[in-house]
């Protein structure tokens, strides 16, 4: 076989190769040098509370202006970094497209991280100026690293919302506002960024989930992002400007959010609604009223379509594509999606996406027109992309039906590593450019891709692997059952790690109440639904993966904004929640 002579099994995308200009992000979207096929009065972004409206023409200017204002009345010079810590709006897109434009780097703060988040993710990036939302202000005053530059800040804080929205105490502190900087307009040319420039110049610093830690700067180049846009629009085809409306409720402070619902639809020309959250009313209303067609969405909004009465109140009827990423999802839960919204007089096509952070995300989405036949996979590679399965010695698995192993990438859109962190780009990052994602995947004949689980997340019971995404999958099949989440706990007198899984009753009564701990008894009934659960799955998995670890009942699964489970909180209420005594069934 080829990986016992040590030579790589390199898997290449069904798509041919495509030509990637190597641009500015800006340039992208709003060309300078070449000509702009989209119009200047077409919708770009859309407050989906208020209607306010911008034109692509609108945005540009107002970009540009803001541009000369970072590099003039801000005094930032190219290279820069810029954090964004505000919840959605239409502004975000603004500071986002000036800052491109000015040529400075980006980076983006969840606007509700304590202190101490806020403090390692500005110390670490070397933030240079700050836009934010009024309710961040707080903690971005009481980090230490803004007290040690008490001058640099006190001109280069801006607040983001609309002056009106915001209060007579906070306005009394004479922050700069957006509003004031767009008003007074200016001229501004996008700084150059073309060939190996934009290759090697860094434009966005989002920073990793941090489950397992504290989060790392991923340095995205410019290259880097537009290679992203141009392999999604070979890859996906779901966005066309003149058909379709988009929807942005996921965070874009995130990557996904960002890239994917935010400046991949402004590439494409296709108008946005933004939401500064997701609520249920506004986003079913935001539906209805802009006929939006295609969702970028994380798994627990797909659990709200599938599980939601209100979805019954709205029409629903223009979607045409809603695409999952951030965490695996099951099919029946595709599955469940689409039946119910084609119910409701959609023939929307529900799918999944795949990418990470570093990937600048996209590297597999499933096309439209397969995700009746693949719902259980997240797409073929995009073009110009490359994949390995690899062991845990690093060796590539022989190719078959059965192989699995670790996903490694290569292609234009890989990082360029880790900020400040030499280490940890070693580790991720091969000397010939392959990409260790740490999930196990497995291929298709079809070329379709499926993730099975995180390769640091695998349960080992008694030399066998466990995988938790796999058993939650199998949980929520229950009409029971609304989350789940698994992990291992270790019991010493078996030596193992036995699979315990938390899950949320669909029952209001069997919720545990919000002043319980971890040592809180269960009552009666909930000690009967947890033995019922675990009955439940024994019949229906392998008896390596029967849930020797017990049933432990949540009012809510801890996840993160992108919607992963945060296994390490998990596993925090595991080592408080000693095995049971009978562990084995």
């Amino acid at each position: 076989m080829a990986s016992a002579e040590n030579k790589p099994v390199i898997y290449t995308s069904p798509y041919p190769k495509i030509n990637i200009p190597k641009i500015n992000v800006f340039e992208s979207i709003f060309p300078t040098k070449r000509i702009d096929l989209f119009p200047g009065h077409r919708p770009a972004l859309i407050d989906g509370l208020t209607g306010e409206t911008w034109t692509r023409a609108q945005l540009k200017q107002f970009s540009l202006t803001l541009a000369w204002h970072l590099r003039n009345t801000l005094g930032l010079k190219e290279g820069d970094v810029l954090m964004i810590a505000s919840p959605n709006s239409i502004q975000y897109g603004v500071v986002l497209l000036g800052a491109l434009a000015a040529g400075l780097k980006l980076t983006f703060a969840n606007p509700a991280y304590t202190v101490q988040e806020l403090d390692h993710q500005l110390t670490d990036s070397g933030t240079a100026a700050i836009f934010a939302h009024p309710d961040a202000i707080p903690n971005i005053l009481a980090s230490a690293f803004v007290k040690a530059n008490p001058k640099t800040f006190k001109s280069r804080l801006v607040l983001m919302p609309h002056a009106a929205t915001i209060s007579a105490a906070i306005t009394a502190k004479k922050y700069l506002l957006l509003d004031d900087l767009l008003a007074n307009q200016k001229e501004f040319t996008p700084v150059e960024m073309e060939g190996e420039k934009a290759v090697q110049t860094t434009a966005f610093l989002y920073y990793s989930s941090g489950t397992t830690g504290k989060g790392k700067g991923v340095e995205t180049t410019h290259h880097n992002m537009v290679s992203g846009f141009e392999m999604a629009t070979t890859a996906w085809h779901s966005v066309h400007a003149s058909q379709d409306v988009m929807l942005c409720a996921i965070p874009l402070y995130h990557i996904t959010g960002g890239c994917v619902a935010m400046m991949y639809p402004l590439n494409r020309a296709t108008p946005i609604v933004v939401l500064p959250r997701f609520d249920p009313q506004h986003f079913l209303n935001a539906i209805q009223t802009y006929r939006v067609t295609v969702i970028v969405v994380a798994p627990p909004i797909l659990l709200f379509f599938q599980n939601a009465p209100i979805v019954d109140q709205y029409d629903v009827s223009s979607l045409k594509t809603i695409s999952s990423g951030s965490a695996p999802c099951s099919k029946e839960l595709i599955e469940n999606v689409r039946a119910r919204l084609w119910k409701l007089g959609s023939k929307v096509a529900v799918g999944q996406v795949y990418g990470l952070t570093e990937t600048s995300p996209g590297t597999n989405i499933v096309p439209p027109e397969w995700t009746l036949y693949k719902p259980h996979c997240v797409g073929r590679l995009h073009p110009n992309m490359e994949a390995r399965i690899v062991d845990d010695d690093e060796r590539d698995v022989p190719p078959g039906p059965t192989a699995r192993g670790e996903l490694w990438f290569r292609g234009p859109n890989i990082m360029k590593g880790y900020l400040n962190n030499p280490e940890a780009t070693k580790n991720a990052l091969t000397p010939d450019g392959w990409f260790k994602t740490g999930d196990i995947a497995m291929v298709d004949e079809d070329g379709f891709w499926q993730v099975v689980d995180r390769k640091k997340e695998l349960i080992k019971y008694k030399g066998f692997q466990v995988a938790p995404a796999e058993l939650e999958a199998l949980l929520i099949q229950n009409p029971d059952i609304a989350d789940a989440g698994v992990v291992g706990v270790w019991d010493p007198n078996e030596q193992t790690e036995l699979p315990r899984a938390y899950v949320v009753p669909r029952n209001p009564a069997l919720l545990p109440p919000a002043n319980s701990t971890p040592s809180t008894p269960p009552t009666a009934a909930q000690a009967a639904f947890s033995k019922q659960i675990q009955d439940w799955a024994k019949s229906r998995a392998v008896h390596y993966k029967q849930l020797r670890g017990g049933v432990i009942l949540l009012p809510a699964l801890p996840r993160s904004q992108a919607g992963k489970i945060l296994r390490k909180d998990l596993r925090v209420l595991a080592e408080q929640q000693p095995v049971p005594q009978k562990a084995k069934l």
